[in-house]
């Protein structure tokens, strides 16, 4: 299918220290890649750049053979990324159905004067929206939550909004920064096959950051290894886990 992403010798730096050393990769569309590391490696200043929440020293980042690299962060959303965040981030004020509905306004057409006359073409986005978004919350399996305030569902379940939100921008690229943080083993389970089908039904390329290995190695069909802000490997989940490298710089220590 060919490289839909790739990120070309990236550097970032915070106050004289290095977060990025010549950050090198490359994803293939239709993979689900894992970056992993021990915390302060750089995974979510990585993702922050490519998906244009802040701007790297130098470098260049291509989307689909494109250079996105000074691509402002609404633009690179339209041209096809989308992300979740490490701290739980929905709209706790709004419904399930409205927090998922928020995601494809993006696509919206109809301009200020057509919402204020409530115009046929508004109306119809509108209904079309809302069909979009009770389907993916019937695809995450919390259709029935769709009326209730986003704060009341359980945290594994305002974890499936967050997502099912970001889908909803219609993405080609879907970065998920430690989906499984804080969800139970039959949470995290669930989340093993929702993102293996939603990968597939949706064809999406899915870049994630994430500390459970078993889900990594489950899921991913190449593992990104990150160390002291560079890429210290990368291979199957299988070579990657056997890598003696890996096993001193990470998988032999204690993973929060």
């Amino acid at each position: 299918m060919g490289v839909i992403l790739k990120v070309e010798s990236v550097h970032k730096s915070f106050m004289g220290v290095s977060a990025l050393k010549g950050v090198d990769l490359e994803v293939e569309e239709g993979q689900i890649l894992g970056i992993i590391g021990p915390n302060g490696a750089g995974k979510t200043t990585l993702f922050n750049v490519i998906t244009g929440l802040i701007r790297q020293d130098s470098g260049r980042i291509y989307l689909n053979g494109e250079d996105i690299s000074g691509t402002p962060i609404y633009s690179r959303a339209r041209l096809g990324m989308a992300r979740t965040f490490q701290n739980l981030e929905i709209f706790k004020d709004m419904s399930v159905l409205e927090n998922v509905m928020s995601g494809g306004h993006l696509h919206l057409d109809s301009g200020l004067l057509e919402c204020i006359l409530d115009s046929k073409r508004k109306r119809q986005e509108e209904e079309d929206l809302i069909s979009r978004a009770m389907a993916l919350l019937r695809l995450f399996g919390i259709e029935d939550k769709a009326d209730q305030d986003a704060f009341t569902l359980s945290y594994g379940e305002q974890r499936k909004v967050e997502i099912a939100r970001a889908i909803a921008t219609r993405p080609r690229v879907l970065f998920l920064d430690e989906p499984a943080s804080g969800m139970n083993p039959r949470e995290t389970e669930e989340l093993d096959s929702l993102i293996k089908r939603i990968k597939e039904d949706m064809q999406l390329t899915i870049v994630l950051i994430e500390h459970d290995m078993n889900l990594v190695m489950d899921m991913c069909e190449e593992v990104v290894v990150m160390f002291e802000g560079s890429v210290l490997t990368s291979g199957s989940p299988r070579e990657v886990h056997r890598d003696q490298r890996v096993i001193d710089a990470y998988l032999g220590r204690d993973v929060v």
